[in-house]
């Protein structure tokens, strides 16, 4: 299974801006491209992405040849974030996506395609070294929990909550 969150808002730039370096979007087609020529032909992958990077992770993964299934919503309603235009941005997407037809388990009871998680006054943050965009490993435990995948690759690795979910889950 492919379950990673790949980098955004370290200075790529977004719709184009020449300021900031190399396009986002470029960087997510490269990446991708090397990543799923060597995924198995029923392999799971679940991409996190801010909603603004939602269509240029999208764009790039359906080119590379992932297929589309669901968008997911991660809310974290007391997380620290940045105000954009009179909006306090506390949601990330996660696509549900794969490559040919991933094995999924069914899983009773049924869950919400929004994950709903609150930070403790001590935030994840803080327990991995300031890392700027932690996943709680309660979320990624239950999105492993719903694929049959045997092994877990992220190649960005961040913070590690993935890999701590995955010896939980796996």
């Amino acid at each position: 299974m492919l379950l990673t969150d790949p980098p955004y808002g370290i200075g790529l730039a977004i719709d184009g801006d020449e300021r900031k370096g190399e396009d986002l979007d470029l960087f997510n087609q490269r990446w991708l491209e090397l990543i799923v020529g060597v995924l198995a032909d029923d392999c799971a992958a679940v991409l996190f992405s801010s909603t603004r990077t939602l269509p240029s992770v999208l764009d790039a993964a359906r080119s590379a040849g992932l297929n589309f299934y669901r968008s997911l919503t991660l809310y974290k309603p007391n997380d620290e974030t940045f105000p954009w235009r009179g909006w306090l941005l506390t949601s990330e997407a996660h696509l549900a996506m794969g490559r040919g037809k991933p094995r999924y388990r069914e899983v009773h009871p049924y869950a919400h395609d929004t994950y709903v998680h609150n930070h403790t006054s001590r935030t994840l943050a803080d327990d991995v070294g300031g890392h700027p965009a932690v996943k709680p490993v309660d979320v990624v435990r239950d999105l492993l929990g719903r694929h049959e995948a045997q092994e877990v690759f992220d190649p960005f690795v961040g913070s590690g909550t993935i890999f701590i979910a995955a010896e939980m889950e796996c």
